[in-house]
């Protein structure tokens, strides 16, 4: 499963965005930071989908605070 830019399959954005509005405070613009909250709520979910939605928060984000 590769992906291209920033590209992110529906279920996955869906779960973060709902991972946004429920706990805003455990995310930023950071991606290593974003991992580390992933992990610490305890959602089992694969290394590499962990890693596409920890990125997909932190572009989010980024884009909110421009």
């Amino acid at each position: 499963m590769i992906f291209l830019g920033k590209a992110l399959l529906k279920g996955l954005r869906t779960k973060a965005d709902l991972l946004l509005q429920e706990a805003p405070e455990k995310f930023g613009t950071d991606f290593e930071k974003n991992k580390r909250a992933l992990t610490e709520l305890g959602i089992p979910f694969a290394k590499i989908n962990r890693n596409l939605i920890a990125g997909y928060m932190a572009r989010k984000l980024e884009q909110k605070k421009d």
